[in-house]
């Protein structure tokens, strides 16, 4: 791919994230072993992978019993005092839309009753807040790794430039010393004919001095 369409892609991907807000919605997720409810929010600038293994790393704060990571992430018995007093199995997982966005899904299980906003009105806001700010937490680290590919992109950039800049240095050099030579050999052109014409001169002098030898020659008896 040529660079101007990485740095177009970059431009879109960029335009992109700054186009949306992050917003955490409630709905119905097949999650948890069928379809309950659950909160959603897109991430961007990240992937399903990096998203996961953070979730996974983020929700052990909340010491659950075990985490697994297959079909998603799921914490067994997390201790989530701000959703309730008694442990939270939480389940997550992620859906990939496009390039550079991801749509993060978790649910969480408090036993007998999925979290929800008609049920559980002030712990979910708690619970948004959650999904929120792991959202902008990844978004701002995609962008974090999107600045520094950014970024060596720009080094080679100016590198080559400076490398444009000696090479123009180098040229302007060489015409100058082509200028020396070419002043110098039009010197010396011009030193030639005058030269020659000298030497015309003399040869036509020597050519007299031998024709009066030969008279003088031819005049002796």
């Amino acid at each position: 791919m040529k660079k101007s369409h990485l740095l177009f892609a970059a431009l879109f991907l960029i335009g992109n994230v700054f186009a949306q807000k992050t917003k955490v919605e409630e709905g119905s997720e097949n999650i948890g072993g069928g379809s309950n409810k659950a909160l959603s929010v897109v991430i961007y600038g990240s992937n399903d992978n990096d998203i996961e293994k953070a979730w996974k790393s983020y929700i052990k704060d909340f010491n659950p019993d075990k985490v697994s990571t297959k079909d998603g992430v799921f914490a067994d018995n997390a201790k989530i005092k701000a959703i309730s007093d008694n442990a939270v199995d939480v389940y997550a997982k992620t859906d990939a839309k496009k390039d550079g966005e991801v749509l993060f899904i978790v649910a969480f299980d408090l036993g007998g009753a999925f979290l929800n906003s008609s049920q559980h009105a002030s712990q979910i806001k708690d619970a948004k807040k959650m999904l929120y700010d792991f959202a902008i937490k990844m978004t701002k680290e995609g962008m974090d790794e999107q600045i520094k590919a950014q970024a060596k992109v720009l080094e080679k950039l100016d590198d080559k430039q400076k490398d444009l800049v000696k090479d123009q240095e180098n040229l302007k050099k060489e015409i100058e010393n082509n200028k020396a030579k070419i002043k110098k050999a039009e010197d010396d052109i011009t030193k030639n004919k005058s030269d020659q014409e000298a030497k015309l001169k003399e040869i036509e002098a020597q050519k007299k001095v031998i024709e009066e030898l030969k008279k003088k020659k031819d005049a002796v008896d």
